[in-house]
């Protein structure tokens, strides 16, 4: 899940980065390149 801190934040996924499903992604997060 991909979700916006109240600060308005949101995390930035690379297109070639694993994030299993059951995951949480909050805030000002970022997942780079070839990351699992």
């Amino acid at each position: 899940m991909i979700r916006r801190n109240p600060s308005g934040d949101l995390p930035v996924v690379h297109d070639s980065a694993f994030v299993d499903p059951t995951a949480i992604l909050c805030g000002k997060v970022i997942v780079e390149e070839n990351v699992f």
